[in-house]
């Protein structure tokens, strides 16, 4: 965490430096139930992503500051607004038709950056793993998550494939 608050700073001092706003965009990625939800979550002094025992983020959900709560959820052709972060919360928990999400929070980190949570990369549906996959592409750092027992093969074989 501590390379990150670097990261953050750097960026910080290149907007007084330019006058331009750069907000680093942090992919939270990991295998299912390895905490990415619930450190979003603590990150953001709030309960939105939701957690649960069994894999509970099936789309990318994209967090960026705004001065009152406004999340879009974008499913094929259609979008819905949620204007109170328990309606989205449950919305979330019981949706599983992958797609998008966009969340406007006034959380003092977002001032500071973009965060990202990811479904699973171990899922068993590979279009959640190549979300995750996607989300790399925009990332400007990555905060990996490894599960308390250790890196499974999923992970390795994730990360060796980030590194080439």
């Amino acid at each position: 965490m501590r390379d990150l608050s670097a990261f953050i700073n750097s960026s910080e001092m290149l907007k007084d430096l330019t006058g331009h706003v750069f907000k680093p965009c942090v992919v939270i990625l990991g295998s299912f139930n390895s905490g990415k939800s619930t450190l979003i979550n603590s990150l953001l002094g709030l309960n939105i992503s939701p957690v649960g025992i069994v894999p509970t983020t099936s789309r990318l959900i994209y967090f960026d500051y705004g001065s009152s709560f406004r999340a879009s959820v974008y499913n094929l052709h259609k979008k819905e607004v949620f204007l109170q972060p328990e309606q989205l919360y449950s919305f979330l928990a019981r949706d599983v038709s992958g797609g998008r999400t966009e969340i406007q929070v006034p959380s003092p980190i977002l001032k500071k950056c973009r965060l990202v949570d990811t479904p699973g990369i171990d899922s068993p549906d590979t279009d959640l793993s190549k979300i995750s996959e996607q989300a790399v592409k925009k990332a400007d750092k990555i905060i990996y998550l490894f599960h308390q027992r250790g890196i499974e093969e999923s992970s390795r074989l994730f990360l060796l494939k980030l590194a080439s």
